[in-house]
């Protein structure tokens, strides 16, 4: 009963946390839109969604150091101290909602294109009549369940699917474990024995790797935004969806270490 409850508790704040996640792009996203030459309105909220690639990349590698942690018997410590990033992170958002609730920002006034303030009686202007609202938001929703999708089960993926590991990588991880230093012991915790005996990669270690995958996220999202002030953003929108659709057709066909 105890863990149906932690796990009805914990679900909620899941859901808390992404519709705030929600309500805060809904209204930061189109605010950075207006806040400066409408040509570069593209450009400036994807170069303003690069700094959510830089949590990206560190928030598994803090999680790992939480959520797969071991004691010195080898037993995991995760569920004592699980909560520790999720308090910090709260602390966090608290201190920045303090600061924007007093800071003096621009309210911005544009222009009624779509005449959605129009009263007229009989006259129906429902933002869902225009085919680009409707569009752009099917687009979110499903780019939005893709990398849900992706990032959530990354981890589970790199666990239970990626190929037994060479046995020559025994030796190598046993002269680095031979070695002195920092980066060694962290490295050591990337492996585990697997249930058939061979190496595989562990929980932690597929948290880490995820924080490297999440450096190419970045990557991408600081040429997109240089991108974009040369090529237009429906073509680049195209043109990534089917990258992206070939790279998850590749994973999908199990083609083991490639």
């Amino acid at each position: 009963v105890s863990s149906t409850t932690a796990f009805v508790a914990f679900l909620a704040g899941v859901c808390a946390i992404a519709t705030g996640l929600t309500f805060l792009e809904t209204i930061a996203n189109p605010y950075t839109t207006v806040l400066g030459d409408q040509r570069y309105a593209a450009t400036r909220i994807n170069l303003a969604q690069s700094c959510n690639g830089i949590g990206w990349i560190f928030g598994p590698i803090v999680g790992s150091m939480y959520f797969y942690s071991k004691d010195a018997a080898g037993r995991s410590t995760g569920s004592q101290t699980l909560y520790i990033p999720y308090v910090g992170i709260a602390a966090v958002v608290i201190v920045l909602a303090i600061i924007f609730y007093f800071a003096r920002v621009p309210d911005i006034k544009t222009e009624d294109d779509y005449h959605l303030d129009d009263t007229t009686p009989g006259v129906s202007h429902s933002i869902w009549r225009h085919p680009h609202f409707v569009l752009a938001v099917a687009a979110q929703f499903f780019y939005v369940a893709a990398q849900a999708g992706i990032f959530s089960f990354l981890i589970n993926y790199m666990t239970a699917e990626v190929p037994p590991i060479p046995a020559s990588w025994d030796t190598f991880m046993t002269r680095l474990s031979g070695s002195a230093g920092i980066l060694s012991d962290w490295m050591l915790g990337w492996f585990e024995t697997g249930k058939n005996g061979s190496l595989a990669i562990s929980n932690k270690g597929a948290s880490n790797l995820a924080s490297l995958g999440f450096v190419c996220f970045l990557v991408g999202r600081f040429t997109g935004a240089g991108l974009l002030r040369r090529v237009s953003a429906h073509k680049l929108l195209g043109l990534y969806g089917a990258l992206n659709v070939l790279v998850t057709f590749l994973v999908f066909c199990k083609l083991g270490w490639f």
